[in-house]
């Protein structure tokens, strides 16, 4: 029997069994998926570490082997590595950790590869720390043991009939197949193991494989035949991969079969004799086995029926309901009724209909059987009676004491001197003028009765966005018309908000995007993520306002993202200007266990790699005890 051992399971093994002078080294990590935690190596940990290289290294590996971070750790007593988690925005693939996911990690020093055991285990937290206090244990990695068996390959030679169809391979698939040699090919099998088709697919990123069918002009079959199920493998250089493709492929002359999603790879181990392999080999069925070699006749398939016993036409050997179910519709079949029901097919005696009447109990003429009122009712008109009042009913019969005098005034609602208690208009309405009332602003307006733009004082602030993730603070108005709408006036680029980014997230993971929207309004002076999927462009929330004073912002126990929403030209150290915003007066070192910036660099009361805040950016900030607040304007 075959033995199938999974492509991630081969990868992984590549580097538990390593020499020094023979293993694969692991590269070191390139990318920003937006989303990080950071490890902490202190020199308890760094002494531990035989780095005799300068350049030597560490990475940060998921479960599956993955590269998800790395740092130089030669000529250092201590440092930090930025772990990347996956990029949700990507979801035709994993580029990161994932929640929860064991991290482990391995030390590259010239030639030399090992594996290193933190004194700490890591399970991956976006924004989270891990500290490595104590020293590692580190072992040395020996390859020298690594037996590879060499399968026979089949061949790419294929024979032309004359009649074929199309296997399209998108990139997805192309990329799922993951190869590593530019003569990589890919090879198409009939159920009997004649090779009816191959493609070379190294160093491409899609390309389309023709299957041969059966020339039917000759006595030999030397093709697939009509319906046949067709297999696949890939060789990569001495490595042979059985491929399962995402749908599966019965061979029809002329036809074609987009292949739209990754494919699954595994390798195949030919160190142990072939053996059969029993189970059902008819890929239309439910239980297609694809690794067996023999068909037992096992196959199942859908029966579709109604499976409902109660219906009328109830088929015990379905075993899939395809919703064709017929039943018995109780209801009223008169069509002159007000319940008439046009899909009953037996009347259950509740028709009902209209009686026509009085059906106001206050009425002189009230029917209490009536079900329809006919406007025939008839009262006594109460009212007001005196024709000087501002309510006079001329129709009424009956004076109700209810009579209220004349108020003269402005009675326009969008009028300065609009009376709410008025009800006859005396033509004395004064407009609106808005404007800022405040004169020691600089756009202060002296005609103006009422406040409308906002009074402008300091210098604004204006941000440079970069491609990719940026973490960005809300230094606009509080009052505001949404994200879009801000944003859009706040671009330097002039393309608009949709056009500029793929997504903008808050601290507690909700979103917005231009297909779908969890949060559509900014909080002043929180701090959201925003991928940029052009080039650099700047932000100014206050190019139309001008600088907005006074924004204080509340901080709740564990993570918060915050603007730093200081003057341009004020104080930007982190401690000294965190000391003066804060509402808790127990100092940055005793609030703060983390200040981070969007690159993964941060501040801690141990260990600083920034000092200054930027105008307009976001930090996430860890807050060690109970809520707080924070205003960087405050006087």
């Amino acid at each position: 029997m075959k033995k199938i051992l999974t492509l991630i399971t081969f990868t992984l093994a590549s580097f538990g069994i390593s020499n020094a002078q023979d293993c694969d080294l692991p590269g070191l990590y390139s990318g920003n998926t937006g989303a990080n935690m950071t490890v902490m190596l202190t020199p308890g940990v760094m002494g531990s570490l035989p780095a005799t290289d300068a350049d030597a290294y560490m990475v940060a590996l998921s479960s599956d082997g993955l590269i998800i971070g790395s740092a130089s750790v030669g000529n250092t007593s201590q440092t930090t590595i930025a772990v990347w988690g996956d990029d949700a925005s990507t979801t035709e693939v994993v580029d990161g950790a994932l929640a929860a996911e064991s991290i482990s990690f391995q030390l590259v020093n010239g030639t030399s590869l090992y594996d290193v055991v933190m004194p700490t285990t890591v399970s991956y937290t976006t924004n989270g720390l891990v500290v490595q206090a104590a020293p590692a244990t580190v072992t040395l990695v020996d390859c020298s043991t690594v037996v590879e068996e060499v399968c026979p390959l089949p061949s790419s030679d294929v024979v032309n009939t004359g009649s074929n169809m199309t296997i399209m391979l998108t990139p997805a698939l192309v990329a799922s197949l993951n190869t590593s040699s530019d003569d990589a090919y890919l090879v198409a099998f009939t159920s009997e193991g004649n090779v009816v088709g191959s493609e070379v697919v190294g160093n491409v990123s899609q390309t389309s494989l023709a299957v041969w069918g059966d020339d039917s002009s000759t006595p030999e079959i030397d093709g697939a035949l009509a319906g046949e199920s067709i297999s696949f493998q890939l060789v990569d250089g001495t490595s042979l991969f059985d491929v399962v493709m995402p749908v599966s492929v019965s061979f029809t002359a002329n036809g074609m079969s987009v292949q739209a999603a990754p494919s699954t790879v595994t390798i195949v181990d030919c160190s142990s004799a072939s053996e059969d392999v029993l189970g059902c080999m008819d890929a239309t069925a439910n239980n297609f086995d694809a690794a067996a070699n023999v068909d037992d006749a096992s196959c199942t398939y859908d029966v579709l029926g109604c499976m409902d016993a109660t219906a009328n036409n109830f088929d015990a050997a379905a075993n899939v309901d395809d919703a064709s179910c017929t039943y018995d519709v109780l209801g009223c079949m008169d069509a002159t009724a007000n319940n008439f029901d046009a899909a009953a097919n037996v009347d259950d005696a509740s028709c009902t209909y209209d009686v026509l009447g009085c059906m106001d109990a206050t009425a002189n003429n009230f029917d209490a059987a009536a079900n329809v009122d006919d406007a025939s009712c008839t009262y006594d008109v109460l009212g007001c009676m005196d024709a000087t009042a501002f309510n006079y009913n001329e129709l009424a019969n009956t004076d109700d004491g209810s009579c209220i005098a004349v108020v003269n005034g402005c009675m326009d609602v969008t009028a300065f001197n609009y009376n709410e208690l008025a009800n006859t208009e005396d033509e004395s309405c004064v407009s609106v003028v808005e404007g800022c009332m405040d004169a020691t602003a600089s756009n202060y307006n002296e005609l103006a009765n009422t406040v409308g733009e906002s009074c402008i004082y300091g210098t604004p602030i204006e941000y440079q966005l970069s491609a990719g993730w940026n973490m960005v603070g809300y230094t606009g108005t509080a009052v505001n018309n949404g994200i879009v709408a801000q944003m859009d006036a706040a671009l330097g680029n002039g393309v608009g908000t949709a056009n500029t980014f793929q997504v903008i997230k808050n601290v507690s993971g909700q979103f917005w995007s231009a297909a779908f929207a969890q949060i559509s309004t900014f909080n002043q002076g929180q701090g959201y993520m925003m991928y940029v999927n052009g080039a650099t462009t700047t932000v100014n929330f206050q190019q139309t306002s001008g600088y907005i004073s006074g924004i204080e912002y509340a901080l709740s126990a564990g993570w918060n993202m915050v603007a730093f929403t200081g003057d341009v030209d004020a104080e930007n150290n982190i401690v000294s200007s965190m000391d003066a915003a804060l509402g808790n007066a127990a100092s940055t070192a005793n609030t703060f266990q983390v200040i981070k910036n969007v690159s993964g660099q941060f501040w801690s009361a141990a260990f600083a790699q920034i000092s200054t805040f930027n105008p307009g950016q976001a930090y996430m900030m860890y807050v060690n005890g109970s809520t707080t607040t924070v205003n960087f304007q405050q006087e």
